[in-house]
């Protein structure tokens, strides 16, 4: 489990020249301390397992943004990832 600080430091490193900071005061809503995905159910009933670990996938976003944000070819962008995916899969 990675808390959102955790997961905003990683994509800031990534991206670059990100400055971000917690803002809470008294008008701040409510939020459960811990939200975590469970995954077990996949794994018992569908065989499933992650093919990429957690920072492999902040990496991929940082990725697809930085391709979106400077007008690349979006189509060739995603299909480097899937097809990338599709290796790691395959192993």
């Amino acid at each position: 489990a990675r808390d959102v600080a955790w997961i905003v430091e990683r994509f800031s490193a990534l991206w670059g020249d990100v400055k971000w900071q917690v803002e809470a005061g008294r008008e701040a809503l409510h939020e459960a301390h811990l939200l975590k995905l469970d995954c077990s159910k996949a794994r018992s009933e569908l065989n499933w397992r992650p093919v990429l670990e957690l920072e492999q996938a902040i990496s991929w976003i940082a990725e697809w943004y930085r391709c979106y944000r400077d007008g690349a070819d979006m189509v060739a962008c995603s299909m480097r990832q899937l097809a990338d995916y599709q290796t790691r899969v395959a192993l």
